[in-house]
């Protein structure tokens, strides 16, 4: 085989390397960045700003005092995270199309807080916090999506994939 002919051979399989690792990266990079979402939003009880999710106003305190045995594990009456039952954030789900990555929310709801069965879904529960009109700090409460150093090492991550992939085609 001509020096040109194995040259482009091999510039054809480090392409396809590089393809397969991109979306071996979307892959895998889902369920990471939904992970991260709800670590940073539950545990941490910040938004997409880096900022603590604004607290809970004292009607609010009290209703989920009242309902406090339907409490997701993960929150208290007193603590804001968008976890009241845990619904909203379990409710993501990521998707990987080739190199492109979407999350999303599942529509349908279980219950309510107070047991009831919901009449309304994750999407509307969303606009909900994130249009929530508040006499103090930001006026939304946004936590679906990545701050910036979230989105920092996602590339990073992605990017050690990729490399590792492209590192088995070139041995």
């Amino acid at each position: 085989m001509k020096a040109s002919a194995a040259l482009r051979l091999q510039q054809k399989q480090i392409k396809n390397a590089v393809f397969q690792a991109q979306k071996k990266a979307a892959r895998e990079l889902v369920q990471v960045l939904i992970d991260v979402i709800r670590t940073r939003t539950r545990l941490l009880g910040e938004g997409v700003d880096g900022k603590a999710i604004p607290k809970n106003e004292d009607s609010t305190i009290k209703y989920r005092e009242r309902y406090s045995k339907n409490l997701d594990p993960d929150t208290t009456p007193q603590k804001s995270n968008a976890t009241a039952t845990g619904q909203l954030l379990n409710s993501m789900k990521g998707k990987a199309t080739g190199t492109k990555i979407t999350i999303d929310l599942k529509t349908g709801r279980r219950r309510e807080l107070s047991g009831s069965k919901s009449r309304t879904t994750n999407t509307v529960v969303n606009e909900y916090y994130e249009n929530l009109k508040l006499e103090y700090g930001p006026k939304k409460r946004e936590w679906l999506g990545l701050q910036d150093k979230e989105k920092e090492e996602a590339i990073d991550y992605a990017t050690e994939i990729i490399k590792e992939e492209i590192k088995k085609v070139l041995k």
